[in-house]
């Protein structure tokens, strides 16, 4: 309850279902949330989508949820490869998301470009076995067990190491987000119809639907955003068309990651 100032039974906070959102009593089930533009909606118990809240609206005073809602402070870390840790300027998503949230959140890192995910297992548990203790783990890896020649790994054993990265970053206490790695449909090699290539990114588009089926609301698909489908061209990689420059698709990344994670249906806001 530290992370909400009461303001006498006019809101409550469920923290098991959403923790931080903001529940009018006299109407059980309405859900209060702001959305990435800082403006305050409300979901009803007869409606399945948020909308924008008035002032005026019954019950609703949008001045006296500012008075009484208190941020919770997050401590995010962001576990990846180059996707995390070198994105020019630093500007990784998560470098992104800190940069819109503000002090609402302390991020760390744990990543290294060109390793896959047993670096990641090694390197977390190394992390954690420290004492570390996060709100949220955020996940991104993959492309390098499918894309690094020198460091294949099947379909099936990519699963198996990001089922034990989840599994630890739950047993630290936090909230897993899984992040599918992104397109390679720009690579030198699949541009070129590599045949071996294009075998790769029928791997890395397996494993987002495993993920996405797997993870369900912890789930966000970058793959799709770096893919010519989700709108990515050309000019939004760098020189090598491997890595993805910090706008638009790392910003891009973190909306999704605030408006699926922070704000989501089953947010931590």
């Amino acid at each position: 309850m530290k992370n909400l100032k009461r303001y006498k039974d006019w809101i409550s906070i469920n923290e098991e279902k959403d923790p931080g959102y903001y529940i009018y009593q006299k109407l059980p089930g309405s859900v209060y949330r702001k959305n990435l533009k800082g403006k305050w909606e409300v979901k009803r118990p007869q409606f399945g989508k948020y909308i924008s809240l008035q002032k005026g609206d019954v019950g609703s005073r949008i001045e006296t949820l500012e008075k009484t809602s208190t941020p919770k402070k997050l401590n995010i870390l962001f576990v990846g490869d180059s996707n995390t840790a070198s994105a020019a300027g630093g500007k990784f998503y998560g470098w992104w998301i800190k940069n819109k949230l503000g002090d609402k959140v302390e991020i760390e890192k744990v990543a290294k470009g060109g390793e896959g995910t047993q670096w990641m297992i090694d390197n977390l548990k190394t992390h954690l076995d420290k004492g570390n203790k996060y709100d949220v783990i955020s996940i991104l890896g993959g492309s390098n067990d499918i894309w690094n020649p020198s460091n294949p790994l099947t379909l099936e054993e990519i699963k198996t190491n990001i089922k034990t990265l989840v599994e630890m970053a739950t047993k630290n206490g936090a909230k897993v987000v899984v992040i599918s790695p992104p397109s390679k449909e720009f690579y030198p090699d699949v541009v070129n119809k590599d045949p071996k290539a294009l075998e790769k990114l029928k791997i890395t588009e397996q494993l987002k639907e495993w993920e996405k089926s797997t993870y369900g609301d912890n789930f966000i698909d970058f793959n799709f955003i770096t893919s010519p489908k989700g709108g990515a061209k050309e000019s939004d990689f760098q020189e090598d068309l491997r890595h993805l420059r910090p706008q638009p698709k790392h910003e891009q990344l973190a909306n999704l990651w605030i408006n699926n994670i922070y704000w989501g249906p089953k947010g931590i806001a």
